[in-house]
C-alpha cells in the first residue's frame, strides 16, 4: 500500500471513515492524528468543492467553499475532532446533501438558462420555458422530499445512479507532504434527451409513490440546499467540540 494514497471512495464521509478504519489500523493511531487528520482536511475541501461546482451560482458556491476551508483549519488545528467528523460526515455529506446537490445540479445544467461556471464545452443550456416547469416542480418537491426525510435511501440511490458518473481524481494534501486518489461522484457532463426523459419518469414515480407535495410557493431550491449545507457545517463544529 502506497503511504501517500487511500482507496477510492465515493464522497467525504467514506473517505473519513477508511483513514479511520483502514489506514489508522494500518499505520496505527499516530498516523490517524498526522496525516490522517491532513487526509480528512484536505477530503472535505475537495469534496465540497465538487458538489457545489455545477449545483450553485458563483457567489454561493465561494461562500460554501469558504465555510468547508474554515472547516478543514479547524480539523487541523484540532479545534475539530476527527472521530465526531468521521460520523457527521459519513451520515449527511455523502448521502442526503450529496442527492439534494446533484439534483440542483440537473435541474442547472439541463433546464435553468445562465449563470453556470465554464463546463469546458459542455452540452449549451435549454433555455427556461413552459416545458421546464415539470422538472422544476419535481425538483422541488424531490429536494423538500428528502430533507424531510420522506424519499427513502433505496430511492434516491436509484435516482443518483441515472444522474451521476463516477471517475478517479487524485490531490494533494495541503501540507504537500502526500496524495489522497478517490473514485468521486460528479453529474454526467452530456445527458441524452432520452437519459433526461428516464430520470424525469423516474422522479415522477418517486413522487408519486412517496405523496411528495410541492413546497410553499417561495421555495428557493438552491437556498434551501445551501442552508442545509451550512447546517451541517454549523453540526460538525458543534460535534467536533465535543472530543
Amino acid at each position: 500500500m502506497n503511504k501517500k494514497s487511500c482507496c477510492g471512495v465515493i464522497g467525504c464521509g467514506c473517505f473519513l471513515v477508511v483513514v479511520a478504519i483502514i489506514v489508522g489500523s494500518y499505520y496505527g493511531v499516530g498516523f490517524l492524528h498526522g496525516k490522517g487528520v491532513e487526509f480528512a482536511a484536505s477530503g472535505l475541501t475537495h469534496t465540497v468543492e465538487k458538489l457545489t461546482e455545477v449545483a450553485f451560482a458563483d457567489e454561493d458556491r465561494k461562500e460554501l467553499n469558504s465555510k468547508a476551508a474554515e472547516i478543514a483549519d479547524k480539523i487541523r488545528t484540532g479545534e475539530i475532532g476527527l472521530l465526531e467528523v468521521m460520523t457527521e460526515t459519513g451520515q449527511q455529506l455523502e448521502g442526503s446533501l450529496h442527492n439534494q446537490a446533484m439534483l440542483l445540479a440537473f435541474y442547472r445544467q439541463n433546464y435553468e438558462q445562465g449563470e453556470l461556471p465554464d463546463n469546458g464545452g459542455a452540452e449549451e443550456l435549454v433555455p427556461v420555458a413552459s416545458e421546464a416547469a415539470a422538472p422544476a416542480v419535481l425538483v422541488d418537491k424531490l429536494i423538500w422530499g428528502m430533507m424531510n426525510k420522506k424519499v427513502s435511501q433505496d430511492q434516491a440511490a436509484s435516482l443518483t445512479a441515472m444522474l451521476v458518473e463516477r471517475h478517479t481524481e487524485t490531490i494533494e494534501s495541503k501540507d504537500g507532504q502526500g496524495r489522497i486518489s478517490r473514485s468521486v461522484k460528479r453529474l454526467k457532463k452530456t445527458l441524452t434527451e432520452e437519459d433526461k426523459a428516464a430520470s424525469l419518469a423516474l422522479m415522477r414515480e418517486i413522487c408519486e409513490s412517496s405523496r411528495l407535495e410541492a413546497p410553499a410557493p417561495d421555495f428557493s431550491r438552491s437556498e434551501a440546499v445551501k442552508k442545509e449545507i451550512i447546517k451541517f457545517f454549523d453540526k460538525l463544529q458543534q460535534a467536533g467540540k465535543k472530543e
